[in-house]
């Protein structure tokens, strides 16, 4: 599905990310299909994060679907990454249409690794520790 929504993914990327940590807390930043992939979901640049969650809650929304969904973190930029309900900011949820109610399985911000260019860069380290030196 990811194939859909980004200009193309590299071999190396696909067998030594995708394959090896999908699904899990990999968030893999390719470059974008902007005819498929608002300008807003880009956040004005032409790259995107795809990510596939290991979380049957989210899957069965995207099988149910058929196509992905926007899977930001639950809290106003610079807030600590709430991972209960309770830890949600009030705001946020009085902004939002629907929450599904769940528990989180690793308590962890998702690992986002750019490949736009190489040498890949790790933007953020997180659930998935990955040494790019190692891969790159």
């Amino acid at each position: 599905m990811a194939e859909r929504y980004v200009s193309y993914i590299p071999e190396k990327v696909r067998k030594d990310l995708m394959e090896k940590y999908w699904p899990g807390g990999l968030t893999v930043i390719l470059s974008a299909n902007a005819e498929k992939v608002p300008e807003l979901v880009r956040g004005g640049k032409m790259s995107v994060g795809v990510r596939i969650p290991n979380h049957d809650a989210p899957l069965s929304i995207i099988r149910a679907l058929g196509f992905p969904i926007l899977g930001p973190s639950a809290n106003f930029h610079g807030e600590k990454t709430p991972y209960q309900l309770s830890e949600i900011n009030p705001e946020l949820v009085y902004l939002t249409d629907y929450i599904i109610p769940g528990g989180c399985t690793v308590c962890r911000e998702s690992t986002v690794i750019d490949c736009t260019e190489v040498p890949w860069e790790i933007v953020r380290q997180g659930a998935v520790k990955v040494k790019i030196q190692n891969i790159n």
